[in-house]
């Protein structure tokens, strides 16, 4: 089955305007949030950004890859991930900076929609996994009798 790595894969080489933004480039945006961007992306006001590529640069410069490994926590991938997106064409360029432009309302909405975003598409991303499951045989029905005005009743 596919995953984001693999999207990174295929779809890796063509720019945001070859193949416009979508759902699974939110959801990789959003493994970035894991990342401790602390002295590499500019201060908020300074106008100043970095590519993603020089970012990641800087960060490796600044942490070990087996100090990483070891962190034992659900996000330790993420530096390693955001490594994989610098070596795309279409993440490669993008620039990252601080902005103090955005009040806490909209901050708030943006991170509300990458949220409800990144969980429908874990439900859909389940839903293909059940799907093959079903299709491999690996997923059996235990078909049960019930009285008909229980179901109605139910629903």
């Amino acid at each position: 089955m596919a995953n984001i790595e693999d999207y990174l894969l295929w779809r890796g080489d063509l720019t945001f305007e070859q193949d416009e933004f979508n759902l699974v480039d939110n959801l990789i945006l959003a493994e970035l949030a894991y990342v401790d961007f602390k002295d590499i992306i500019p201060a908020a006001g300074s106008g100043e950004k970095v590519t993603l590529k020089q970012a990641c640069d800087d960060f490796f410069e600044l942490h070990d890859e087996e100090e990483l490994k070891l962190v034992k926590s659900f996000i330790w991938y993420a530096p390693f991930f955001m490594k994989k997106m610098a070596h795309t064409k279409r993440f490669a360029d993008m620039l990252l900076g601080n902005s103090d432009r955005l009040d806490e309302a909209t901050k708030h909405q943006i991170y509300s929609d990458i949220y409800d975003d990144s969980e429908w598409l874990i439900g859909v991303v389940e839903n293909l996994l059940s799907i093959t499951r079903l299709n491999d045989g690996r997923l059996k029905f235990k078909f049960t009798d019930q009285l008909l005005d229980e179901v109605i009743a139910e629903a």
